[in-house]
């Protein structure tokens, strides 16, 4: 993951944690987009989607408006995770964040869960 992704998630996770909800979203027209009043790359925001990092929490009139979803947390408290959930994704099988970690859908955990159902 680019430094400057990781150094925004982790802003953002920080503004998420004391109520700056201002810090902790995105909000982009056309190619500029804004973290509060700093200006940040559209590359760094598109960057940080191809990770399932931000969600979209846009209405339907005005800016795109983008926050983080548990991807983007996990990898704000743990870059290493980055890698994980790119592999993840690279492979093409659905998962899910359990833990704090990327894992697999239909994991044994999860089915021995509903085998006791």
């Amino acid at each position: 993951m680019r430094p400057a992704a990781l150094r925004l998630l982790q802003e953002m996770l920080a503004a998420e944690e004391r109520d700056d909800w201002e810090d902790a979203e995105v909000v982009c027209e056309g190619i500029y987009c804004y973290v509060g009043h700093r200006r940040v790359h559209r590359s760094t925001i598109n960057h940080l989607h191809r990770y399932l990092a931000l969600c979209d929490q846009s209405d339907v009139k005005g800016a795109q408006r983008f926050g983080l979803n548990e991807g983007g947390r996990i990898i704000a408290r743990d870059p290493a995770a980055a890698d994980q959930i790119m592999a993840m994704i690279m492979r093409g099988k659905p998962f899910t964040f359990r833990g704090g970690k990327a894992v697999p859908l239909g994991t044994p955990r999860a089915r021995s869960r509903q085998a006791g159902s």
